[in-house]
């Protein structure tokens, strides 16, 4: 085999900047598709927070969120969407580790 048909350490080099670039264009890509299940929820609760300042309901929406973020696994049992004038009605079953809870909210 002579020296020209090898690969030079610059084609190496550009070969791997090109993976990294792919893998890392994948994983943002694979998260935005297919967000987590505490994203999912925490979004949903979010929604719902902002749209329900002021209201008896924001202080348990708050609370709501921060278990949420604290808990060690949080899992969707079930998610139903359902059409609502220009958005979009979510209702989410959910698991807070291992205890069951739901909410509704318009996205």
């Amino acid at each position: 085999m002579n020296a020209s048909s090898e690969p030079s350490n610059n084609d190496t080099l550009a070969g791997l900047v090109f993976l990294a670039f792919i893998l890392v264009i994948g994983f943002f890509g694979y998260r935005y598709f297919f967000p987590s299940d505490r994203a999912e929820v925490e979004a949903c609760i979010s929604a719902m927070m902002e749209t329900g300042q002021g209201t008896f309901a924001y202080g348990e929406l708050g609370q709501a969120l921060e278990l949420v973020q604290a808990a060690d696994e949080v899992t969707i049992i079930h998610i139903d969407r359902t059409p609502f004038g220009a958005n979009e009605m979510i209702d989410i079953t959910y698991t807070v580790d291992g205890q069951s809870t739901g909410i509704v909210c318009a996205r």
